[in-house]
């Protein structure tokens, strides 16, 4: 599946179709590694200069990250409720058709030298991972403890 999508508030988000309060809230430390997660939600932090991007979603029988990417990450993802996912920003979504499980979710970031518009690709595996930064670009730091604590965006 292909999507264009304008990134509002410098951020791209899968979940669980059935949450009530999908999006996450951000810590200086989230931002700083690239991602804010929940066991059903994760997002993923984009440059803000990057106003439009365009993603494909697709679900993969295993995870392969393309290592020319300038930003790649994986994380879990539970989705639950019988209604599969959502992805978008925080304004437009984009059901995803998946059955309730556990999920591998790989987030690749492309940036366009002039950078007003992006490029990324998620692939969706079955099956847990552990979570990974597998490529940084300069507006990732990487920590030694990766957090995964967020709370709910109000």
């Amino acid at each position: 599946m292909m999507i264009k999508l304008s990134v509002l508030y410098s951020q791209l988000a899968i979940f669980s179709a059935d949450m009530a309060e999908p999006y996450n809230d951000w810590s200086d430390g989230h931002l700083a590694q690239g991602f804010s997660w929940r066991r059903n939600s994760v997002s993923f932090a984009v440059p803000s200069d990057i106003s439009d991007i365009d993603v494909t979603i697709r679900e993969v029988s295993k995870l392969k990250a393309e290592h020319e990417a300038d930003r790649v990450i994986v994380v879990p993802l539970e989705i639950g409720g019988g209604r599969g996912a959502e992805f978008g920003n925080v304004v437009e979504t984009t059901p995803v058709l998946l059955a309730d499980g556990i999920y591998s979710v790989c987030f690749e970031l492309f940036l366009d030298a002039g950078r007003s518009s992006g490029r990324a690709e998620i692939s969706i595996t079955p099956g847990e991972c552990d979570v990974a930064i597998l490529v940084a670009d300069a507006g990732i730091r990487i920590p030694s403890v990766l957090l995964m604590d967020a709370e709910a965006a109000r």
